[in-house]
């Protein structure tokens, strides 16, 4: 169980040589082989045509980025600054433990999931947070799946289901879902329609939609902490 200062660990991935020549070898390749919008679904394409307009430096929209500045275990601080701004937790997450990302397929047939960042905090509660380019075919059934198989995978034979942890699943998408609402963050939970009465902890799904959050830089200093880490995620690259 790791725990630091929020943005420890972050500065490098604005700056690292490599990783900027790793986005450019990405680039290259998307543009000159067989993985072009081509040889891809039409569902893809937009994705494909956004990663190909993204400037020269590290974009935090492309997913393995996104995983290296969030997703490294030594370096926990960032994750837990962005789950506390998107979540805003009562009692504030103070450790995460970064967790095996492939689901287990109890059954041959049973479907896979890999999940961009599985983590786990003190209490137990598990968070699986996505960042997707573009809106794809299903994504809210996807998250809900994603969210499921976390919750269904916390217990084993024997096992009692009061040891079963809170599961929240995070998408956060550089597109929309919902253009013509006007809410940014989306907060799904499961409840009575009649009372109104949540099960709390049991499973949160969110969905972010980057393109809403419309500051400038001028804005930061009186914008809230989801606000500057998606202004972050969003123009990491020009910095």
């Amino acid at each position: 169980m790791q725990s630091c200062h929020p943005i420890a660990g972050l500065e490098w991935i604005l700056r690292l040589p490599k990783l900027l020549e790793a986005t450019k070898a990405l680039k290259s390749m998307l543009g000159s082989s067989g993985l072009g919008p081509s040889a891809t679904q039409i569902v893809y394409r937009f994705s494909y045509s956004k990663i190909m307009s993204l400037p020269s430096g590290i974009s935090l929209l492309i997913d393995f980025a996104f995983k290296l500045a969030f997703g490294r275990e030594n370096h926990v601080g960032p994750l837990i600054s962005l789950l506390n701004a998107i979540l805003n937790p009562v009692v504030r997450i103070v450790e995460l433990e970064l967790l095996n990302p492939f689901g287990l397929q109890e059954f041959q047939d049973d479907k896979s999931s890999v999940l961009d960042i599985k983590a786990r905090d003190a209490n137990g509660a598990y968070f699986n947070i996505e960042m997707q380019i573009a809106t794809i075919i299903a994504i809210e059934k996807r998250m809900t799946y994603y969210g499921c198989s976390v919750y269904r995978g916390q217990l084993q034979k024997g096992d009692n289901y009061s040891d079963l942890r809170a599961v929240y699943a995070i998408c956060l998408l550089d597109d929309y879902i919902w253009q013509t609402d006007s809410a940014k963050h989306h907060r799904f939970q499961l409840m009575d329609r009649q009372t109104g009465r949540v099960l709390e902890e049991t499973l949160e799904i969110h969905f972010l939609e980057l393109p809403k959050y419309n500051l400038a830089e001028s804005e930061l200093s009186h914008a809230t902490s989801i606000e500057r880490w998606v202004y972050l995620i969003r123009n990491a690259q020009n910095y």
